[in-house]
Formats: C-alpha cells, sequence, structure tokens
C-alpha cells in the first residue's frame, strides 16, 4: 500500500491498474530512501481515505512518485 499527502490530506495510491509496476515501486523506495534494487510491486489490500492517484506510469528514472505520468489528482478507476 502507497500513501501520499496531497494538500494536507493522505490518500492513497491505486496500484491495480496495469500501469503500476515495478519501475513505480522504485520510484516509491527512492523516495523515502530505501534500496531500489530488487524492488517488486505486489498488489495487497487497500487503503483508506480518498485515492489521489491512480494510472501511476513510472518509467523507473523520476525521483518521486508524484513526477511520474498519473491520470490526476483525485482522478480514479478504483
Amino acid at each position: 500500500r502507497v500513501e501520499v499527502d496531497h494538500e494536507g490530506t493522505w490518500g492513497t495510491v491505486c496500484g491495480y491498474s496495469d500501469a503500476f509496476s515495478d519501475a513505480g515501486a522504485q520510484v516509491v523506495c527512492r523516495q523515502v530512501g530505501c534500496p531500489t534494487e530488487g524492488v517488486q510491486w505486489k498488489k495487497l489490500g487497500g487503503g483508506s481515505g480518498p485515492i489521489w492517484m491512480d494510472y501511476v506510469d513510472c518509467t523507473g528514472a523520476e525521483q518521486t512518485l508524484q513526477t511520474c505520468p498519473f491520470a490526476g489528482w483525485g482522478d480514479h478507476e478504483c
């Protein structure tokens, strides 16, 4: 489960779309200071609060999840 703070409210990143991948997981780990080698994305249970990000399509080179292409804040089909 990945959560982001958008405008002072914590919400989740939908990982059930086809776009989120190991590259997105690597970006998340880089952003929070964890090693990225061998990181893999696994789908787990849902979160709580608003769904802020969906269709996140990282290349793996981004420094933060928020700089990856995505549907737009709060736009989702989860």
